[in-house]
């Protein structure tokens, strides 16, 4: 709102966040959100970011998506600067840097898992 407020820029679409606590038992919060919105969400909604698991551990980035997606969870990776000091200094410099040495493809050595 404040960005809108002060360059009067606005954008096309918008973003919802949306945390469903116990989600895991019965999936109560996310089938009454999409019942209640259904009309809403099949005409208007792009993509649905699940993030159950936001964070779990610091290892490594995991992520799924659909075949759609990847390249898109890839190229973002690529943008994020690393935050472990030790990983940049030893030249990973991003998310997606550590995440490729990390977590390699068996398949597609090339890409991360």
């Amino acid at each position: 709102m404040r960005m809108r407020n002060e360059t009067g820029w606005r954008p096309r679409r918008s973003v919802v966040f949306c945390s469903w606590a116990a989600e895991e038992y019965g999936l109560v919060g996310s089938v009454e959100y999409t019942e209640q919105f259904r009309t809403q969400l099949h005409s208007r909604a792009v993509a649905y970011l699940n993030m159950d698991l936001a964070l779990l551990g610091n290892y490594s980035l995991k992520a799924s998506a659909a075949p759609l997606l990847y390249e898109v969870v890839w190229e973002a990776a690529k943008l994020v600067a690393n935050p472990d000091a030790t990983e940049a200094a030893a030249g990973r410099t991003t998310v997606y840097d550590t995440w490729l040495a990390r977590k390699p493809d068996p398949v597609y050595s090339t890409r991360p898992q």
